[in-house]
């Protein structure tokens, strides 16, 4: 297909990840680039056969093999099961609703979002907007600190949250993996734990973090973006399940200077700073 793959499909400089082996989100992010990859093909193109879109992704990490850490290759075969895994089962075929996905072992919920048709043509599935679940029973005996709103407070709470060189974190508990399942995300589960004005300085807090995080990761690479798997995954120290993409497109849509297009361009600080972000919609604040 001649792709230009950092260009046309966006992807994250996977020469420039890797994560420890008992890290909890490398098999989310994992099918988070296929998913990605899938649903870039599908913006530039009116018909997409699944075997093309396979080879492509196979080319991608054959051609990179060497430069990947071994944690983030994925073998023809495992981009297979991801793919077939994304699609929506013949017998469900006439369900328009979201439909939960338990195909894989990551922490995220997932849903069907793609469909196949006869000739091995995919489709993307109408989109929805999906529903987090904030009311989970938690105790903050002795977790008081993931109440308060400096700066200091959210390094702790990342850290404590996952820590990479430790390779352990809360995230990784039966109540971790509740709050990411449910909510999507443990900023999100947090923020809502406030109302107020409570909520206003903590959010404001989020967004000012991750506005440093990603201008500084800007600055970092080669190709000056980052997409949106970065945030997510890397910014945080290899933080998984922080944050998800939909935090990162509120903190774009809050920050004053943001102008959006396709792809999504963010400004940070009079910088000019890209986020590739895994959604073809045009936003314009």
């Amino acid at each position: 297909m001649g792709f230009d793959w950092e260009r046309d499909l966006l992807l994250p400089d996977l020469s420039e990840i890797s994560f420890g082996l008992l890290n909890p989100g490398t098999e989310d992010f994992l099918i988070d680039v296929v998913q990605l990859a899938i649903n870039k093909f599908l913006h530039r193109f009116e018909r997409l056969n699944v075997s093309k879109v396979e080879s492509c992704i196979v080319t991608y990490y054959r051609e990179n093999y060497e430069k990947i850490a071994p944690e983030v290759r994925l073998s023809p075969s495992e981009v297979r099961r991801i793919i077939s895994g994304l699609m929506q089962p013949k017998r469900f075929k006439n369900i328009t609703s979201p439909l939960e996905n338990r195909n894989f072992k990551g922490i995220l919920k997932r849903f069907y979002n793609y469909w196949m048709t006869g000739l091995g043509e995919i489709r993307r599935r109408r989109h929805f907007v999906p529903h987090f679940h904030i009311s989970i029973d938690f105790d903050f005996t002795n977790r008081e600190f993931l109440l308060r709103n400096t700066r200091d407070t959210f390094q702790h709470i990342a850290r404590w949250w996952w820590d990479e060189k430790k390779q352990k974190g809360f995230v990784t508990s039966k109540k971790g993996e509740e709050i990411v399942f449910k909510a999507g995300c443990f900023l999100r589960y947090l923020m809502y734990q406030r109302d107020g004005k409570s909520l206003e300085e903590f959010r404001r807090a989020i967004y000012t973090e991750i506005a440093i995080r990603i201008a500084k990761s800007i600055d970092d690479s080669k190709n000056g973006y980052i997409t949106v798997l970065d945030v997510k995954y890397l910014v945080f120290a290899n933080c998984p399940h922080l944050v998800d993409e939909f935090i990162v497109l509120q903190h774009c849509r809050a920050h004053k200077r943001a102008v959006f297009s396709r792809p999504l361009h963010d400004y940070f600080s009079e910088r000019r700073c890209r986020i590739a972000l895994s959604t073809e919609r045009d936003l314009r604040v």
